[in-house]
């Protein structure tokens, strides 16, 4: 298996329709979604995509009997349908505990479910049969946040895995997550595992499967070990109209701290390293309106972040 963190379709992150923990793990529970197929209640499979794309002959997510234990698991397919007009399509099977949105030769996950725990590991337990040496498997799981300043999702933590060999018989898995923001806790969790790399991929090899059981979240990241080392981090004046300064402190020595800016849709618009302990940004080419300052560590990680206005 390789660690994989670029994502093989996009991550809509809107939202989400919450439970506590994730739900139906086990894929014990199914319900019909027409009938000529089913999928595990709560989660969103590609088998009524392909089924109605090829007039119910052609599934890539199936109730299984070959279990891990209890009855019942999910194996996905990778298939593909000849779609009138357009020509042939390749495509993985898909699980994911959002909602999917598909094209031709695309598609997107939304969605989620809810989760208010830093977890360090996310588990399954899979069996994967590669129907060619080419082909891999790819495992996702982020957690995430609704950002209240500009309705988007921010990732709290992700990982991604691909699976590039056999497994003949059911193997627990553990993936640690990744995290990028050290203060905030996640809200929601997203969940995407897919039986090939993506739609029209040249390495799709078609019939590959890819059994899929008891999904888990376990073990815990605190916040405090690293948001715990800013003392200070104050940004002033705010609104501001033509400077904005920085005043930030640590419980101990740093080194390489950036400060960065973002406006409301996540853009860099600015980025200084924090050599003292106070700095400052020009801020007469901003647009009036609302923006954050970040605090980043010499690792990458997100030690805190303040939001102020610009004025105009």
């Amino acid at each position: 298996m390789k660690k994989q963190i670029v994502l093989f379709c996009g991550l809509l992150l809107s939202t989400a329709t919450f439970a506590q923990t994730i739900p139906n793990s086990s894929f014990e529970s199914w319900v019909q979604y027409s009938a000529a197929g089913s999928r595990p209640e709560f989660w969103t499979t590609t088998d009524s995509i392909t089924m109605g794309l090829s007039s119910n002959t052609v599934h890539s997510a199936l109730q299984d009997l070959d279990a891990s234990n209890g009855t019942y698991a999910v194996k996905l397919i990778s298939s593909e349908v000849i779609v009138p007009f357009f020509g042939t399509v390749r495509g993985p099977g898909v699980l994911t505990n959002g909602v999917i949105s598909a094209s031709l030769t695309s598609y997107s996950i939304s969605g989620g479910t809810a989760t208010a725990v830093r977890s360090k590991f996310f588990n399954a337990e899979i069996k994967y049969l590669p129907a060619a040496s080419t082909d891999a498997a790819v495992i996702t799981a982020a957690l995430l946040r609704r950002n209240t300043l500009t309705g988007n999702r921010d990732t709290i933590a992700i990982v991604s895995d691909t699976i590039d060999q056999p497994l003949s018989t059911y193997t627990p898995v553990a993936l640690q997550f990744d995290y990028r923001d050290w203060v905030n806790n996640p809200d929601s969790c997203l969940i995407l595992i897919q039986s090939s790399r993506g739609i029209n991929d040249p390495n799709l090899a078609l019939g590959s499967a890819l059994f899929v059981d008891n999904l888990s979240f376990s073990g815990t990241i605190g916040v405090d070990d690293i948001s715990a080392t800013v003392k200070q981090f104050d940004v002033f004046p705010s609104p501001a109209s033509s400077y904005v300064r920085v005043r930030a402190s640590f419980t101990d020595k740093k080194s390489g701290v950036l400060v960065r800016v973002l406006d409301t849709n996540g853009k860099l618009v600015a980025e200084k390293e924090l050599d003292d302990a106070e700095l400052s940004f020009d801020v007469n080419d901003l647009s009036a309106g609302n923006y954050l300052m970040q605090l980043i560590d010499n690792q990458q990680r997100h030690l805190a972040t303040r939001q102020f206005s610009v004025a105009r």
